[in-house]
């Protein structure tokens, strides 16, 4: 990548404001899981992700060392769920 288009990415990247909303339910707090819709704001459009789905680690099968994850971060820890 040459500099003029790494500063063209920079520069894209510093006027993009994203915005991040929670949408959980209590119905999803029960089943361990996190819901965000995410809008991308640029030059005045607005553009919104669907609803996107995070699960908590701690029943997932292949996560290891949860204790230690959870510590470092101090709270629940969630992975998108696809």
């Amino acid at each position: 990548m040459i500099q003029v288009e790494l500063l063209d990415c920079i520069n894209f990247f510093n006027r993009l404001t994203v915005m991040v909303t929670d949408i959980t339910t209590e119905a999803d707090i029960a089943n361990q899981n996190k819901v965000v819709q995410v809008d991308y704001i640029i030059e005045g459009k607005v553009y919104k992700t669907k609803s996107l789905y995070y699960k908590e680690i701690t029943d997932l099968d292949n996560v290891r060392y949860i204790d230690s994850l959870h510590k470092y971060f101090g709270e629940k820890v969630y992975w998108l769920d696809i």
